[in-house]
């Protein structure tokens, strides 16, 4: 995985866990992506993935009317609710969709 985000210290990871591809209406644009899957280290060969474009993000946060939201795809793995850094990447989500922490929400 790849991105800048707290709860990693900045630090590129391996995580073991089911990944989801979005098709529409997924689109970037309207999200500020925080974290993608890395390709160039990723087994990207299995039959199931079709998207061309290498865009696979994992996380990510947007405004909502008056509100924010905050999306992982994360948790499939039980292993993972062990992992310090998953539960801290889970709770600054949480708490910034609560608004309890103050971050950039719009789309880059």
């Amino acid at each position: 995985m790849t991105g800048n985000v707290a709860a990693f210290e900045g630090k590129d990871f391996h995580l073991a866990d089911e990944i989801y591809e979005f098709g529409d209406p997924y689109d970037r644009k309207k999200l500020r992506v925080l974290l993608s899957l890395d390709v160039t280290r990723t087994n990207m060969g299995v039959k199931w993935i079709s998207r061309k474009d290498n865009d696979f993000a994992q996380a990510w946060v947007k405004p909502y009317g008056k509100g924010r939201v905050f999306y992982t795809g994360f948790g499939h793995r039980t292993e993972l609710y062990w992992n310090p850094a998953i539960l801290r990447f889970y709770l600054d989500g949480i708490q910034f969709a609560a608004g309890d922490i103050q971050a950039p929400a719009a789309p880059r």
